[in-house]
């Protein structure tokens, strides 16, 4: 099983290496604004891209490449859409380990892609990521140029151990406001004490253009979704060591059945890169010791105990491997365990008396365990893997050390 195991990790990773898409029905806004409907390889970005792969249909062979001087917007519709303008940008960092002294003011201008974050009748938002930072551009009714939403965060001068932020951009809202006589009790306080962060700002922008302006609201990338599923468990005790235990190196296995199920936080349910599980599995392991010999002349000991355990496990997924059809994934978390346990332990002196000890040793009833998993799913629905539960402590007595580890291999439906 050790072996397996290792080979589909080696499997899993060696498919990383793969070229990889994710095509989704979407939209090109071409230099003749004419709208051209198809596919769009939809990715996970962290920068606003400056690149883009589109398909007319999905069965054409090679996809055809944009750039923000081939097209004019873009988007996937209830997930992203992008629109090129020409912006003026902060070059200023936010960043606390790499901040300047004073306040930095420089800007360069830049032809981009701006995410769409609330695209209204009054006042729209977006915002663009680079290597330096997130920033956020408003356009209004009056003036369709995007305006940077001004932020900084800067170290004072006459003490270059304290750091200043300016949170110009409530100003800047205010103002946006204020010349559109916009009267909203909301909005005072919205901008007064709002962060330069995108549900702060889309709060506002919302506000600003009212229940009944035309507010385009993409429907979110976050999804969830539920899983069950059962398997083989190979689990291990191991002990020994102790001055009236077993020897050193005692164990023994176990080979049974599980239940799991729990719920998947999908942080991108188009791309699905990162999941973030919580998982609850029963499983029922029985581990026998047979008669062997202990300290002292013709004396042996056996276990015989039944251990049933509910493991409540958060765990994180990552997709090395994505499409709509296959996916790879490695995965890794932390169980909490919730255990009883039932059987005896017994002690034989040269075959003239024994000892029967019931629920010894003390075996803990509660204890963590780390684990990783790896697998693949099939069509986002059939999930098959292998999982290793490392060798967690179970007794806490050094008279009666003892461990349990275990291996897995499972099966999972996805609803």
């Amino acid at each position: 099983m050790k072996y397996f195991y290792l080979f589909a990790f080696l499997i899993s990773v060696s498919l990383s290496s793969l070229a990889q898409s994710n095509y989704k029905p979407g939209y090109v806004v071409d230099l003749r604004n004419d709208t051209l409907k198809g596919f769009i390889d939809y990715k996970e970005w962290e920068n606003n891209p400056k690149t883009f792969t589109f398909k007319s249909n999905l069965n054409q062979s090679q996809p055809q490449t944009y750039t923000n001087q081939t097209a004019n917007a873009f988007g996937i519709p209830g997930v992203e859409h992008y629109h090129k303008f020409t912006f003026s940008k902060s070059n200023s960092t936010t960043n606390i380990n790499t901040l300047h002294v004073g306040l930095d003011t420089t800007r360069s201008s830049d032809i981009a892609f701006l995410k769409v974050v609330v695209k209204g009748k009054k006042v729209s938002l977006y915002s663009f990521t680079d290597t330096i930072k997130t920033r956020f551009y408003i356009t209004t009714d009056k003036n369709v140029n995007p305006r940077e939403l001004d932020y900084y965060v800067f170290y004072l001068v006459y003490n270059s151990n304290s750091y200043q932020t300016a949170y110009t951009f409530r100003d800047q809202l205010n103002e946006i406001v204020s010349d559109d006589a916009i009267t909203n009790p909301k909005l005072a306080s919205k901008i007064k004490y709002a962060y330069y962060k995108e549900s702060d700002l889309k709060a506002i922008a919302e506000l600003i253009n009212g229940e009944k302006s035309v507010n385009t609201k993409q429907s979110g990338v976050s999804g969830i979704r539920y899983f069950a599923g059962a398997g083989a468990r190979f689990g291990k005790l191991e002990t020994g060591g102790g001055a009236t235990f077993f020897p050193e190196g005692t164990n023994a296995s176990s080979t049974s059945a599980f239940l799991s199920g729990g719920v998947d936080i999908l942080t991108n349910k188009y791309t699905q890169k990162f999941v973030f599980r919580a998982e609850i599995s029963l499983s029922k392991d029985h581990y026998i010791i047979p008669p062997t010999p202990l300290n002292g002349v013709g004396t042996t000991g056996e276990i015989n105990i039944k251990q049933t355990n509910a493991q409540l496990s958060p765990q994180i997924i990552y997709n090395i491997y994505s499409t709509n059809k296959f996916k790879v994934f490695i995965d890794g978390g932390v169980g909490l365990n919730f255990s009883s346990y039932s059987g005896s332990y017994i002690m034989n002196f040269n075959n003239t008396s024994t000892i029967e000890k019931k629920n010894y040793p003390e075996f803990e009833k509660f204890y963590l365990a780390f684990n990783t998993k790896a697998g693949f799913v099939i069509s986002n629905k059939i999930e098959l893997y292998v999982s290793r539960g490392f060798s967690a402590p179970i007794t806490q007595a050094q008279a009666t050390p003892a461990n349990v580890s275990y291996y897995q291999a499972g099966i999972n439906y996805l609803f």
